[in-house]
């Protein structure tokens, strides 16, 4: 149910930023509030709470963000605390992110190598998974898993491309133990 419920604030979220010409600004403040979330576990908690009723709440939200944050991202948290959505926050927060992105046909890659990659590996790994996703551009984040051994492991949404030595040994000794 709540997931529903996510998808449907994250939904009428993006309406209104379409609606207003100002999907840009919504999206840097989702992104601004989800960073805050995330650095201030305590102020989340805070908000959370029960035996603050939601008036305060809002209060409290002004305090911190007036100035920061447009009047429409102000009035749509108004909504979700006094729809008491508000432990749900985040999780709308990420829908509503996540569907800009597809909006702007932006998608996210996760590459794992067992070594460092050079700017330039990047820059071609980059390049090539743009022609063959069909997004406009990737928000790239790179890891090390020397575990790997060699090649590399790419994630794109729910897609996996495993190209490490790692992979390629195991199945063979699974190959080897079959016969």
């Amino acid at each position: 149910m709540a997931k529903v419920a996510e998808q449907v604030y994250a939904q009428a979220l993006f309406r209104l930023a379409e609606e207003k010409q100002n999907i840009d600004e919504l999206y840097e403040e989702a992104e601004y509030l989800a960073a805050v979330w995330k650095r201030y576990p305590d102020f989340a908690r805070l908000m959370s709470h029960p035996q603050i009723a939601a008036e305060d709440k809002y209060d409290m939200m002004k305090q911190v963000f007036e100035g920061r944050l447009s009047g429409d991202m102000m009035g749509f948290i108004n909504v979700i605390i006094r729809k008491e959505r508000y432990q749900e926050i985040m999780m709308i927060l990420r829908s509503f992110i996540g569907q800009v992105k597809a909006y702007r046909k932006v998608g996210t890659a996760y590459v794992s190598s067992a070594a460092p990659l050079t700017g330039e590996q990047r820059e071609q790994i980059e390049k090539r998974l743009t022609s063959v996703t069909g997004y406009h551009s990737l928000q790239m984040y790179y890891s090390e898993d020397p575990t790997l051994i060699g090649g590399l492991v790419i994630r794109v949404g729910n897609r996996v491309v495993d190209s490490s030595l790692k992979t390629q040994l195991e199945r063979m000794a699974g190959r080897l133990s079959e016969t």
